[in-house]
């Protein structure tokens, strides 16, 4: 059966293939269909664009590491839960991963119940945040046209003067229908809104802040030349980790 955007989906990036088939088992025995990748960019290959349920990755993978993968998600925008499986954890490698947005950091052998648990409360984080996005998109449709002709030139990445000379408008009143879109759709920045827009099916071209393709297509792979690396220096996290299995 073929997933559709609410129905969850579990994205395994694992090189070692015993321990991918047996996470694919687990999964299947809680009725959570999955895809194995073997490494990062096997996965940045077939990103799951507007799609629904989790990442489980490991820090440790053949070219690109989990970690640096998951600065990859963030750069295209790709909000995905991510858990981070890691056979050796150290402080800094934690702390980076918590950094990048992780939803729990586990040490491989990982306890069965406590993992699917971990992964339960991650798919249910995300069919929550995929369920706010069905609510904006519905929200868009409810603009009116004049704040629909505004909302098509934010996107292009248009200043507000610009956009009132295309409409005969002036500045002010480009702004007053600027903070009504904002205030309908439940948004605070043209990046946000401009993702919404997209996932919405738009295929109008959207301004340098974003690069997207429309849902139902996966991105080029990124240039990967501006992503940090572990060297990057860090701050400690604001999240919990859950202690080691021992």
């Amino acid at each position: 059966m073929t997933p559709t955007p609410l129905s969850p989906e579990i994205f395994v990036v694992e090189d070692d293939g015993d321990l991918a088939q047996s996470l694919q088992n687990m999964f299947a025995l809680e009725g959570w269909p999955s895809v194995v990748f073997p490494s990062a960019e096997a996965f940045i290959d077939s990103l799951p664009v507007d799609r629904c349920g989790c990442v489980v990755l490991d820090v440790r993978l053949p070219g690109m590491s989990g970690l640096d993968l998951q600065s990859t998600l963030l750069a295209l925008g790709i909000r995905l839960p991510t858990i981070v499986m890691t056979g050796q954890a150290t402080v800094s490698d934690t702390i980076r991963a918590f950094q990048n947005g992780a939803f729990n950091v586990m040490e491989k052998p990982c306890e069965p119940l406590e993992f699917a648990e971990s992964v339960r409360q991650a798919i249910a984080a995300d069919l929550e945040r995929q369920t706010a996005v069905d609510r904006q998109r519905r929200q868009l449709r409810e603009l009116t046209e004049r704040e629909r002709e505004v909302l098509e030139l934010l996107v292009q990445d248009h200043p507000t003067k610009q956009i009132a000379r295309k409409l005969g408008l002036s500045s002010s009143t480009v702004e007053k229908h600027r903070a009504k879109i904002f205030t309908k759709v439940g948004v605070s920045s043209v990046v946000a809104l401009t993702r919404i827009y997209l996932a919405s099916g738009h295929d109008k071209i959207a301004g340098p802040h974003l690069r997207f393709k429309k849902p139902g297509t996966a991105p080029r792979r990124p240039d990967l030349s501006s992503i940090r690396t572990s060297s990057t220096p860090v701050q400690a996290p604001t999240a919990q980790i859950l202690p080691h299995q021992q």
